[in-house]
Order: C-alpha cells, then structure tokens, then sequence
C-alpha cells in the first residue's frame, strides 16, 4: 500500500454512499442480457433484510431503554 486515506463521514454521508454502492450492484444485475433473476432477488433481498435488522435493532433499543 503506497497511500492511506482517512475520511470522516457524517451518517447522512455514510447513507447516502451505501445507497450508492446498491444502486451501482443493481444496475450491474438489471441490464444484464440475459438478466439473472436469481441474482436480482438476492440483491433485492440483502437490501430488505439490512433494513429490518436495523429496524429490529432499533425498536429493542428502545424497548431496553424503556
């Protein structure tokens, strides 16, 4: 490694480039000839389940917090 950089991101900034990186891998599996829908479903799926994990984790929080 020739180079390291460190960049600090708000969490605004940390979401929207995550947003970006699925929009790029959902690209890449929708304009595929022939598309692969297997492939689709699983990017499709893997968005869902981060946002219900992160969802659960949240409403438990509060619920511990409670």
């Amino acid at each position: 490694m020739v180079k390291h950089r460190v960049q600090e991101l708000s969490p605004i900034e940390v979401a929207l480039d995550e947003m970006q990186m699925r929009i790029t891998e959902l690209e890449e599996v929708v304009f595929m000839k022939p598309t692969d829908a297997k492939k689709l479903q699983l990017r499709l799926q893997v968005g869902t389940e981060c946002v219900q994990v992160q969802l659960s984790f949240v409403q438990n929080r509060d619920w511990a917090v409670d």
